[in-house]
């Protein structure tokens, strides 16, 4: 995705991109068990953009329990 893409993103679709990727990121693994700069290339997003919409690592996670919770 060109830079330009990146940009027409509208929020939710960037917020969307980060949670897709984190998931992806995660796997097994445990909550820890990834960088943040491992979902930011996943996205297509820089680390700076993650932490615009989520704040911390934790904050994403957590977001990431709920959207699972959500799925059942």
């Amino acid at each position: 995705m060109s830079p330009l893409q990146r940009r027409r993103r509208s929020p939710k679709q960037t917020s969307e991109a980060i949670l897709s990727a984190t998931e992806a990121a995660l796997g097994g693994k445990s909550g820890t068990g990834f960088k943040m700069s491992e979902i930011a290339k996943l996205a297509n997003v820089s680390r700076s953009t993650i932490n615009h919409y989520f704040g911390s690592k934790d904050v994403l996670i957590a977001e990431i329990c709920r959207r699972r919770d959500r799925k059942i």
